[in-house]
């Protein structure tokens, strides 16, 4: 954290020729001269607006100062998604398209532009703060392309019904923490549910066999993506 309560927006705004972004471009440059289709080159793991607040401010910082002043931190969260729009952009305007369209960091291929984001931080507030103060800007960043995938945790998913209720992102990330940050897996079936009801799911993380299989059973398959490390059975570490 270095940024303090009063502050200066213009020392956060993403510059011209700033050589943080201008080495990512190179990078991807020299990824996209490296490989041909069809190996893709995607968008590089980015942290989303909220995720951007706390490393600015630091995680106590941000809840005080989102509550003590609002409208200040709407601002700055404005500058932040601006940012991640730009380098998104940015670098993807520098990979070729693959069958008129791209594929996101999961894998997955997207009849158009697509971009991944994230709201981990989103835990030091709970939904209604999320919603009011987080939401609209993870929104601004999914409808700059045509398709979106939001990542989360499988132990901080009050995020869920707020994302359900607007049209972007386009599909819904969750990844699967172990049990000392979040429930066993097969718990939470009624939100997996829920989620394809309305949207693509991706879940990720590490599975045993018997979750997995009873994933495969028990969600519908349309809109579902399951990318898993498979471990031995033991119900005292799976739930």
């Amino acid at each position: 954290p270095w940024l303090n309560y009063p502050w200066d927006l213009e020392t956060v705004r993403l510059r011209e020729g700033n050589p943080w972004l201008s080495k990512l471009l190179e990078i991807t440059r020299a990824l996209v001269a490296k490989w041909e289709l069809p190996v893709a080159v995607t968008q590089t793991l980015m942290r989303g607006p909220v995720d951007m607040l706390s490393a600015l401010l630091g995680n106590e910082s941000t809840v005080y100062v989102l509550e003590d002043h609002p409208e200040e931190c709407h601002e700055l969260l404005q500058v932040c998604t601006e940012a991640f729009i730009e380098v998104a952009v940015a670098q993807r305007n520098l990979i070729p398209p693959l069958q008129d369209g791209y594929c996101s960091a999961f894998g997955l291929w997207s009849p158009g532009t697509v971009v991944r984001t994230q709201c981990d931080a989103s835990a030091l507030i709970g939904a209604r703060w999320y919603e009011s103060h987080i939401l609209p800007f993870d929104q601004q960043i999914c409808e700059a392309f045509d398709y979106s995938v939001i990542h989360l945790h499988s132990g901080y998913l009050f995020t869920v019904d707020a994302l359900l209720a607007i049209e972007r992102p386009t599909a819904i990330q969750i990844s699967i923490d172990p049990l000392e940050f979040g429930p066993p897996p097969l718990s939470l079936l009624p939100v997996f549910r829920k989620i394809l009801d309305r949207k693509p799911l991706l879940i990720q993380g590490r599975l045993t066999t018997r979750e997995f299989d009873t994933l495969l059973r028990e969600l519908p398959g349309e809109g579902l993506y399951i990318g898993a490390a498979l471990a031995a059975e033991d119900d005292t570490l799976s739930g």
